[in-house]
């Protein structure tokens, strides 16, 4: 029963922001969209051209395909760390986790949970920081500066993921697994720029 509870306070807290923003907030920079001024020297774009143009465009492309690949990684991570770190700490080498499962773990399942809940908790500024590091790139370098942060984000992410699958001293697992995190939230801030 709590757990019907605890998904009724947020929705709670974002229909009552949602409200206040519909009703006190500006539509876009320039104020009410209504009330914009168009620049006499603003060209309209036909939808469709600019759609085409995007769609054939490789950059489009191989931003969709690295952001698929960074969110994938992300998806796949926060599916299989609880059960990763549950089976992968044992007390010994001659401890069964099939013959006595509860004595030979770690870590309990909600302990695992709460572990892995880090690499979730990186999201809340690793993204951020991506997307920073690729604006400030960008105003050095241009389009360059964006793609080399993109690929320092992206090679980091990798070696991470490697480094923290070979980990087996649980300290050092959690140090990865949030390092790995800051990485693959980077590089999916980095994407968008």
């Amino acid at each position: 029963a709590a757990w019907r509870i605890s998904l009724q306070v947020p929705a709670v807290f974002f229909l009552v922001l949602g409200t206040t923003m519909l009703f006190f907030s500006d539509d876009c920079p320039e104020g009410q969209w209504a009330n914009r001024i168009e620049s006499a020297s603003a060209e309209r774009l036909n939808w469709t051209s600019v759609f085409t143009t995007a769609i054939f465009n490789r950059n489009t492309w191989t931003l969709v395909v690295l952001y698929g690949c960074c969110f994938g990684i992300e998806l796949f991570v926060n599916n299989a760390a609880v059960l990763f770190l549950y089976n992968g700490f044992t007390k010994g080498a001659d401890c069964d986790p099939a013959r006595d499962p509860g004595q030979c773990r770690v870590l309990t399942q909600a302990t695992a949970g709460l572990i892995a809940s880090l690499f979730g908790l990186m999201n809340l500024f690793a993204r951020a920081v991506g997307g920073y590091l690729s604006d400030l790139y960008a105003k050095k370098a241009g389009m360059a500066g964006r793609m080399r942060v993109l690929m320092v984000t992206i090679f980091g992410t990798g070696a991470m993921m490697v480094i923290f699958s070979q980990m087996r001293l649980l300290p050092a697992a959690i140090v990865m697994l949030v390092i790995f995190s800051a990485f693959v939230q980077s590089a999916e801030g980095a994407t968008f720029g």
